[in-house]
């Protein structure tokens, strides 16, 4: 996911990075860390995760063809996955219930501009203009009107739920908390949230524009003040779902997917790190805990690549990787 800030934009020149080290344990890691490339790893079970098949929605033992084409996966809960999908030259948004039964929710939104609710009963879409940035929470039920309000400035949907929308911006630099039942709109940090975790009261946020010496730092969303983790090399990709782990990327990295990923602990000790060279890694995602599964495109093959710590294992069968 990029950073949800316009004029950060540059990021995609900055993919080729090099990861600065912040010790002698993370400079080995650094230096090394396990390689994902597929060929390389043996065969392990299917991956369990959420996840699309072409215009297959997968998960576990659920297998569900989506109509249309170029489905993308939104979001998905304990009871239910919301996908989009282009169906006669428009976007329909679908959710998919634990059941395997479909259910037409909207049209028109583009499932790019869409945040998933943590507890899978809204999803909130946004249009930016390039001034103001409307956002409306539909139900996930029916997709109905929860809420709808226009920000006058770039902030950006970073996490929601049915009570709740936290959201990040620039100018004035700040990330904000609107409760939809009585619309109050509050200022959480005088600093642009980036990423967020409501379940687990997890904020990251940057210090400054990172091309001028901007930082990330990790804090906990209900108290900001508390800061558990600052890298001015790094910045979080993901929460695990237990709340306990992040993945992390390169601060500048953008663009088709970086060529290393770390797992840390939330005082940023790092526990491992993922590379391949000459490819990159997107789709990342979460089986349990902090079993980590991502997409792995090597130089010549690609494969879901499941990680527990340094033992990793190919999840999926190998194709060859496609240019970006």
């Amino acid at each position: 996911m990029r950073i949800p800030v316009t004029r950060l934009a540059l990021l995609a020149t900055a993919l080729a990075a090099p990861l600065l080290a912040t010790g002698p344990a993370d400079a080995r890691l650094a230096a090394g860390g396990t390689d994902v490339d597929p060929p390389t790893l043996e065969r392990g079970p299917d991956r369990t995760d959420a996840h699309l098949e072409g215009q297959r929605l997968v998960h576990g033992d659920l297998s569900v063809r989506i109509p249309g084409r170029r489905a993308v996966l939104v979001g998905y809960g304990v009871e239910n996955h919301v996908v989009g999908t282009r169906i006669d030259g428009g976007w329909v948004t679908i959710r998919v219930d634990s059941d395997g039964r479909r259910h037409r929710i909207a049209t028109g939104p583009s499932p790019y501009t869409m945040t998933y609710g943590e507890d899978g009963r809204v999803v909130a879409t946004s249009r930016f203009d390039g001034i103001t940035n409307r956002v409306v929470v539909r139900s996930t039920a029916d997709g109905s009107q929860v809420a709808r309000r226009t920000f006058r400035d770039s902030s950006s949907v970073l996490a929601l739920d049915s009570s709740r929308v936290v959201l990040g911006g620039w100018e004035p630099a700040r990330t904000r908390s609107w409760t939809l039942a009585t619309g109050r709109l509050r200022t959480i940090a005088d600093q642009v949230g980036y990423r967020a975790d409501l379940t687990h009261g997890l904020l990251a946020t940057l210090t400054g524009d990172p091309y001028q010496g901007g930082c990330s730092v990790l804090r906990r969303l209900d108290r900001p003040a508390t800061r558990l983790w600052r890298s001015c090399d790094e910045r979080v990709e993901r929460f695990s779902p237990d709340g306990r782990f992040v993945t992390t990327v390169h601060l500048l990295n953008d663009g088709i997917g970086p060529s290393r990923v770390q797992l840390r602990d939330l005082r940023g000790h790092r526990r491992a790190a993922w590379r391949v060279d000459g490819g990159w890694i997107d789709v990342q995602g979460w089986e349990a805990g902090h079993t980590w599964i991502g997409e792995v495109h090597g130089p010549r093959r690609t494969a879901a690549v499941r990680c527990a710590g340094s033992d990793c294992e190919r999840a999926s069968a190998m194709r060859p990787t496609e240019a970006p």
